[in-house]
C-alpha cells in the first residue's frame, strides 16, 4: 500500500508550478552563461588584438628606432672615411636624411615614446602592454549596460543581504575570517558588474533552503507559494540579466573595436593577419640589424665591405618608416590590402607570404595524398588542439589542401552529417555560445585515411545547421527561437538567405508601408514603400526594392519596419532583424 501523503488540487497545481519555473530558470542559466562566455571571449580577442596590434607593433617599432639612431650614427662615421667615391658618398647623404627624421614611426609612436622616457626598447612593449589593458578595462566599462533603477534596488536587497551573512565582523575564528573577507570580494565584484546570477547563486547556497519535490513530505500552501514568488524574481533576474549583456555584446560587436575583430579574423583565416604582419616587421628589423653590423664591419675595415655593398643596394626603394606605420593602422582597420605591406619590404614577387590566393593555381599543394572532395576517417587518438575534442574515427570530407607553416601538408575537413550527429551535444552547444566551427578541422596526412563517402555534401551541410540553429536562438525567448528555427530550416539544405526569401516571398504581400529603424542612411521614421525582394548582399543581407518619395532604390531590409500596427507583419520583419544581427558574425548567409 502506498505511503504517499494525499495532495490537495491547489498543491498539486502549486508543485506543478515550481517544476516549470525550474524547468524555465535553468534553461535561462544556461542560455546566460552561453551569453557571458561570449562576451568574455570578445572581450579578450579585441583585447589580444589591442595588444598585438599596438603593444606589439610598437614594440618592433621602438627595436626600429633604436638601430635607426645606431645608423644614423654610423652613417656619420662612415662619411668620414678616406677613399669614398663620389657616388659612395652620395648614397651615404641619402640614406642619413632617410634615417635622420625622428617621426619616421609616426605621431601616435612619437607622442607615446614621450610618455615612456628613456624605457629599453627590449621593455617597451611589456610597459606598453600594461597601459593598454588598463586602457581597454576603461574602454569595455563604457559598453556595459546598468540594471535600471528598480532593478538595480532589488539586485542591492540580496547583495546586502548576503554582506550581512559574510560581514567580516561576524567571523569568529582567523579561518572564518579569512573565509569571509573572500566571499566579500566576491560578492562586491558581482554586485559591481551587475551581475545577479552569481549573487542569486551565493543567496541560494547560504540564505535560501532548496526546496526538494522529490521527497516525500507535505509542503504547505504558504511554502509552495514563497518558493513560486523567489523563483518568478530570480526568472526575472535573469532574464533581465540576459537582455543587459545581450545588448553589451551587441554593441561591443557594432563598434570599431568590433568590426576592427572581424576584419582581423578575417584576415588571419586568409593567412594575413597581425601574425604575419609581425613577421614582416621582425625582417625589417633582420634587416636593419644587418645594415648596423655591415657599417660597423666597413668602419673597422676602413671601406666598404662587399657586405655593406649589397645592404646599401637592398636598401634603395625602401619606404619610410612613417609609410609603414600609416600602411599597418590601414590593415588594422581593414582599409588596406595586406599584399601593400608585403610589397614594401620587398616581397613583390613573393605572392605565398600572405597565403594561398584563390585564383593563383602555383599555390596548388604537390603530391597531396587527398584531393578536395575526397571522404577521409580520422585515425586513432586525434584529438583536436583547440577544442580538446577526441576525433578518432569521425568520417568527413576534404575541403581544402594547403600548406602549412613549416611546409607541412594540412587538409581541413568537413564531418559528415552522421558524424555531426554523434558530436556530444553539451559540446555543439558550447562551441556555438563562444561562436567557433564544430564542423571543420584542420589534419596531418598521417591522422587520415581514404574511405567510402556515407551522405552527400547537402545532407552534411543540413546536419550542420540543424544542430547550429538547436542552440544559437538560446539568448531570445521561446517563442523567437520557435519561428526562426522553423524558418531557417525549412530547407536545412539551403543557407539561412536563402531560406528566409522563400518565407519572405510567401509571408508578405507588396506594396507594403515601412519606416526606417534609423540604423543605416534614412532616418529614423523617414516613410518608404517596399515594392518587391530584390535579391541579397553578403556585407547587409536582403536587399529591398524601396520607393521614397516617388524616387526607386534599393535598401537593407533589416532597416525597416512596417507602419501598420499588423502584429505578425511586425513579428516578421523583427524576426529577420534578430537574424540580420547575427549573421556577420557566424557567416551563414
Amino acid at each position: 500500500m502506498s505511503k504517499e501523503i494525499a495532495k490537495s488540487p491547489e498543491i498539486l497545481e502549486k508543485e506543478a508550478t515550481i517544476k516549470r519555473l525550474q524547468s524555465q530558470l535553468k534553461k535561462k542559466k544556461t542560455t546566460l552563461k552561453s551569453l557571458k562566455t561570449r562576451l568574455k571571449n570578445t572581450k579578450n580577442d579585441i583585447t589580444e588584438l589591442q595588444r598585438a596590434g599596438s603593444g606589439k607593433v610598437m614594440g618592433r617599432m621602438s627595436q626600429m628606432e633604436k638601430l635607426r639612431l645606431e645608423i644614423v650614427e654610423l652613417i656619420q662615421q662612415m662619411g668620414k672615411l678616406k677613399g669614398l667615391s663620389r657616388a659612395d658618398k652620395a648614397a651615404l647623404k641619402d640614406m642619413e636624411r632617410e634615417f635622420s627624421s625622428d617621426d619616421m614611426f609616426g605621431e601616435d609612436f612619437k607622442a607615446f615614446k614621450a610618455q615612456m622616457g628613456d624605457v629599453e626598447a627590449e621593455d617597451f612593449e611589456a610597459h606598453f602592454d600594461e597601459n593598454e589593458r588598463a586602457k581597454m578595462r576603461d574602454i569595455f566599462d563604457m559598453f556595459a549596460v546598468k540594471p535600471d533603477k528598480e532593478e538595480q534596488k532589488d539586485i542591492r536587497k540580496v547583495f546586502i543581504s548576503l554582506s550581512q551573512k559574510f560581514h567580516p565582523d561576524k567571523a569568529t575564528t582567523k579561518a572564518d575570517e579569512a573565509e569571509y573577507h573572500e566571499m566579500m570580494q566576491k560578492i562586491n565584484e558581482a554586485y559591481q558588474a551587475g551581475d545577479i546570477q552569481t549573487l542569486l547563486e551565493l543567496e541560494q547556497l547560504f540564505l535560501t533552503e532548496n526546496l526538494d519535490l522529490s521527497k516525500v513530505q507535505s509542503w504547505t500552501v504558504d511554502v509552495l507559494e514563497q518558493e513560486i514568488k523567489r523563483l518568478e524574481r530570480d526568472l526575472q533576474f535573469i532574464e533581465s540579466q540576459i537582455d543587459r549583456n545581450s545588448l553589451e555584446l551587441k554593441n561591443l560587436r557594432t563598434s570599431d573595436l568590433g568590426e576592427m575583430l572581424t576584419t582581423m579574423k578575417k584576415a588571419e583565416k586568409e593567412g594575413a593577419g597581425m601574425d604575419a604582419a609581425l613577421g614582416q616587421l621582425d625582417e625589417s628589423i633582420d634587416r636593419l640589424t644587418k645594415m648596423r653590423d655591415a657599417f660597423s664591419e666597413s668602419i673597422k675595415l676602413g671601406n666598404i665591405s662587399p657586405l655593406n655593398e649589397m645592404m646599401m643596394a637592398e636598401s634603395a626603394g625602401q619606404p619610410s618608416q612613417a609609410e609603414m606605420m600609416a600602411m599597418l593602422e590601414d590593415m588594422m582597420s581593414g582599409k588596406m590590402d595586406p599584399n601593400d605591406l608585403a610589397n614594401m619590404f620587398g616581397n613583390d614577387d613573393d605572392d605565398d607570404f600572405w597565403g594561398p590566393d584563390e585564383d593563383d593555381d602555383d599555390d596548388a599543394v604537390e603530391n597531396a595524398k587527398f584531393k578536395e572532395g575526397d571522404s577521409v576517417k580520422i585515425g586513432k587518438n586525434v584529438i583536436d588542439e583547440d577544442s580538446k575534442l577526441n576525433l578518432s574515427g569521425l568520417i568527413g570530407r576534404v575541403e581544402d589542401v594547403y600548406y602549412g607553416y613549416d611546409d607541412e601538408i594540412v587538409y581541413e575537413v568537413e564531418l559528415d552529417s552522421i558524424s555531426l550527429n554523434k558530436l556530444p551535444t553539451d559540446f555543439i552547444e558550447e562551441m556555438v555560445g563562444m561562436e567557433e566551427d564544430f564542423q571543420n578541422y584542420e589534419l596531418a596526412e598521417s591522422q587520415l585515411k581514404k574511405c567510402k563517402a556515407r551522405d552527400s555534401k547537402g545532407a552534411a551541410q543540413g546536419a550542420y545547421r540543424k544542430n547550429l540553429h538547436q542552440y544559437m536562438w538560446n539568448y531570445t525567448d521561446d517563442a523567437t527561437q520557435k519561428r526562426l528555427q522553423t524558418i531557417l530550416l525549412r530547407r536545412p539544405d539551403l543557407l539561412d538567405w536563402e531560406n528566409w526569401q522563400i518565407f519572405l516571398e510567401k509571408k508578405l504581400k507588396f506594396p507594403i508601408a515601412v519606416q526606417s529603424r534609423g540604423m543605416m542612411e534614412f532616418r529614423k521614421g523617414e516613410k518608404l514603400k517596399i515594392t518587391r525582394l530584390a535579391g541579397f548582399n553578403e556585407e547587409v543581407g536582403i536587399i529591398v526594392d524601396v520607393n521614397y518619395r516617388n524616387r526607386p532604390g534599393n535598401y537593407p531590409l533589416f532597416d525597416l519596419m512596417p507602419t501598420a500596427k499588423n502584429k505578425p507583419l511586425r513579428q516578421i520583419f523583427n524576426d529577420y532583424l534578430v537574424w540580420a544581427e547575427e549573421m556577420h558574425e557566424v557567416n551563414e548567409f
